[in-house]
């Protein structure tokens, strides 16, 4: 077998559990209100705007939420952005905890030698929570989407992560759940993916972006802690 020098994984759906729609539609809600805008009206500027948030588009997310007010002609008291502001960063600071096993797994790779990378889609809300979770010193290398302006599965993303952990893309292993068509993205650089799928998630329940998971064919784990299985 290829010795792997490094792993490289996604964020949402992988390390962290997905983010929850519902809970997403509630903080929606009140951040409407915090706005006085009808509801329908601004969740449909948030996901509008959601991808340039992604890229990079908008400084910060003050700046999004400024640009959303825009749009819908209001110009609020600097208080209620403030809130919308804060809503938004709660919502990824509840998400941005580590999966059962998580900590652990990465724990034992990093002992075991291995280069520890993240290669995420996200605004800087998430971003922001990840510098305040319990990952940053499990990781060598952490690439967002927002923070170089591109996005999985453009391969430069892949590219980035593997120039800054100093390895080649064949000793890569790359862990997704196949959002975002990642999977063949880091197979198309030549790393070699393998999806994280984890039995009894609610679905229904789950934002999932262009997903491939139910059409890969290649090698699927159901816990993070089995990929300790694959590198040993």
């Amino acid at each position: 077998i290829m010795k792997y020098k490094a792993v490289i994984f996604d964020l949402g759906g992988t390390l962290i559990e997905n983010f929850p729609v519902k809970e997403g539609i509630r903080v929606l809600e009140q951040m409407a209100s915090a706005l006085s805008v009808p509801y329908n009206n601004f969740r449909q500027l948030y996901f509008d705007t959601y991808n340039d948030g992604v890229i990079g588009v908008y400084k910060n997310s003050e700046a999004k939420f400024k640009h959303i007010c825009q749009r819908l002609g209001i110009s609020p008291e600097y208080q209620r952005i403030e809130s919308v502001m804060r809503l938004n960063l709660n919502y990824a600071m509840n998400a941005v905890i580590p999966r059962p096993g998580a900590v652990e797994t990465l724990t034992h790779l990093k002992q075991t030698g291995y280069k520890i990378g993240l290669v995420s889609n996200c605004d800087d809300d998430v971003v922001k929570a990840w510098q305040n979770s319990l990952f940053p010193p499990l990781f060598d290398v952490a690439v967002f989407s927002c923070l170089v302006c591109m996005k999985k599965p453009d391969p430069q993303i892949y590219l980035e992560a593997i120039k800054q952990l100093q390895v080649k893309p064949q000793e890569c292993l790359y862990i997704g759940d196949g959002s975002n068509q990642e999977l063949t993205g880091a197979k198309q650089v030549g790393m070699y993916s393998i999806l994280i799928r984890v039995p009894h998630e609610d679905y229904s329940d789950v934002h999932e972006p262009d997903t491939e998971a139910d059409k890969w064919d290649g090698p699927v784990i159901s816990s993070v802690t089995e990929l300790l299985g694959l590198v040993e």
